[in-house]
Order: structure tokens, then C-alpha cells, then sequence
């Protein structure tokens, strides 16, 4: 009998399952990994996965100039900053909060932590205030890796624990959702005016901007066809052309400046 008290014992934030009819009570959900739901801890053992390339692709943005902080410089009559500051904060943000878990929670547990959080960048105060100074990207994501696994190899234990400290815990990872969506891997694409030309496909083609310097774009339709940026290049031409020659404006423009935005 203590074994059902036990197996329906209720998450200790109070999370409960969606009504699934109109005017149902919520039901609770059950501490399925010792005082936590199914959803606290994969909500967190997610966002710990994705850390470290997150950590490291905000990293790479600390050399691109542009963002919220060059705009504040401009209006206050100051250059540019020479790197996103923005970035770098949010970056650093993140593995000062891992350092800290990691050191709390191997403080409870009674045992060592990570090696890689023994080498963050202090104060001298000790307070963290982020990655070891001069880091790579590359190098940042595995150092933030290490310590997220370490974490996540330590999570059902972790979750044994009971405590304010513990709901804080599960909650500081929120932020790695909202990181991402501020920080996108991948940059949004513009839409080609032109249908997909393979095989009369017709989709909707998007033309997504190059990753990395020197690269070329990308070019997929909704179906999933991929076009070459050359070839590419010569496809819009000559829908340019034809679009051209059913209207004049257009066929003067192109006649002018040689492409049509």
C-alpha cells in the first residue's frame, strides 16, 4: 500500500495534466523522477542537451558587429562597439549559471565537480563571471558540454533532492528556450518571387542567406527541392525576362540595372 501512496505521489511544484474536456479539473501530474513530474525533468535534461552548441553559436556572433548595443552607442554619439557585446554577456550568462549548479549541487551530493568549471573566469570576489578569457567557440562548447553532462548524469538524483533551491534549479533553464529564439542558428529566409522551377514543381522557394563567410546561399522549396545558387541565378534571369516583357516598368528596370529585386 505504501508503495501505491508512493507511485501517486504528486510533483512537488504542482504540475498537472491539461483538462481534457471543458470544465474537468486538472490532474496532477506524478513525481516521476523522485519529487519531480515527467516534464520538469526532460524540460531540463532538453535544455541542458542543447547548451553547449547553443553556448557556442552565440559565442561565434561576439565578432559580428551589429545588434541592440551598436545601436545605443549610435545614439549616444559613440562609435560602434568593436564586438556584440550583447552576445558575449548572454554567452557567458549562461556558463556562469552552470558553473554555479555544478558547484552547489556538488556541494549536496558530497562530491567533486566537473573539472572545466574549476577554470572559469572570477572575480575577486570568486563570484563566476563567465568562460576562461580568450576562448575559442569550439573550445566553449565542449567545456560547457562537459559540465552540462555532468549535470544531466546527476539529474534523477538531483531531483531527489527537496527544496526551494531545487524548483530554482529546474527553473534557470527556461532561459535556454528563450536564448535560442533570440540567438536562431539559422537566419530567416527571404522568399523568391519566383516559383519552384524543377520539374513545374510551382512551391514557394526560400532563399536562405550563407552560414558562413564566403559561402553560397541555399536555395529549397516547400517541397524539399534543392536549387544550386548558380543555377539559381540563372532561373530568376530568365523569370525576370518573361515577367519583364508583360510589363514595362519592369522591362525598364531590368534593361536598366540588369536584375529586379
Amino acid at each position: 500500500m505504501n508503495d501505491k501512496i508512493e507511485e501517486n505521489r504528486p510533483c512537488t511544484r504542482g504540475c498537472t495534466f491539461k483538462p481534457s474536456a471543458e470544465g474537468e479539473m486538472p490532474k496532477p501530474r506524478p513525481a516521476k523522477h523522485g519529487n519531480y513530474c515527467n516534464s520538469c525533468y526532460y524540460n531540463t535534461d532538453k535544455a541542458l542537451a542543447q547548451l553547449g552548441t547553443l553556448v557556442e553559436h552565440i559565442l561565434s556572433m561576439v565578432g559580428q558587429k551589429g545588434g541592440v548595443d551598436d545601436e545605443a552607442q549610435k545614439l549616444k554619439g559613440q562609435p560602434p562597439l568593436p564586438f556584440n557585446l550583447e552576445a558575449f554577456n548572454d554567452a557567458n550568462e549562461m556558463y556562469s549559471r552552470l558553473v554555479y549548479w555544478a558547484g552547489i549541487l556538488a556541494g549536496i551530493l558530497e562530491i567533486r565537480p566537473p573539472a572545466p568549471a574549476l577554470h572559469s573566469w572570477s572575480d575577486l570576489t570568486g563570484s563566476i563571471r563567465g568562460l576562461p578569457a580568450g576562448v575559442k567557440p569550439g573550445t566553449a562548447r565542449l567545456q560547457v558540454q562537459a559540465i552540462a553532462e555532468w549535470l544531466r548524469g546527476r539529474l534523477n538524483q538531483i531531483c531527489s533532492l527537496a527544496g526551494d533551491d531545487i524548483d530554482f534549479f529546474h527553473d534557470d533553464w527556461k532561459d535556454v528556450y528563450r536564448l535560442a529564439a533570440k540567438w536562431p542558428t539559422r537566419a530567416k529566409p527571404r522568399y523568391s518571387d519566383m516559383p519552384c522551377p524543377v520539374s513545374d514543381c510551382g512551391a514557394r522557394l526560400a532563399v536562405y542567406p550563407p552560414s558562413e563567410p564566403g559561402e553560397d546561399e541555399t536555395i529549397v522549396c516547400n517541397i524539399g527541392h534543392h536549387i544550386a545558387s548558380d543555377k539559381y541565378e540563372f532561373y530568376i534571369r530568365f523569370y525576370q525576362e518573361v515577367q519583364a516583357e508583360r510589363d514595362p516598368v519592369k522591362k525598364h528596370l531590368l534593361k536598366k540595372y540588369g536584375r529586379i529585386a
